[in-house]
């Protein structure tokens, strides 16, 4: 699943019908921002039967640019830290100059 889409209650639901199966998940992060990426890493992490996040590191200038940091795999994994929340910062200048002026 996207969890950008779907959430990450209706993600759970898809993984326990699909561990019900002995199915694994591979959720996949789509057009969605950094909040969409950090929800994914965490869905990844909660779920018995993760297999491979879809991801394209090419693009984490872009998904990223509204944040302080950017989460990168380490050895092929996410490392999740005890930062609150999902685990971003966001950095308000960077949002500011997105902001539209009338």
């Amino acid at each position: 699943p996207d969890i950008a889409r779907t959430g990450l209650s209706e993600g759970k639901r898809i993984a326990a019908l699909c561990d019900s199966f002995n199915l694994p998940i591979a959720p996949h992060v789509g057009g969605g921002g950094i909040l969409s990426v950090a929800a994914s890493i965490h869905y990844a992490a909660a779920i018995p039967n993760f297999q491979i996040l879809e991801h394209s590191h090419a693009a984490h200038a872009v998904k990223g640019r509204i944040a302080k940091a950017y989460p990168a795999p380490v050895n092929g994994a996410f490392v999740l830290d005890d930062r609150p929340g999902l685990g971003v910062e966001i950095d308000e200048e960077q949002v500011a100059a997105y902001a539209w002026k009338a």
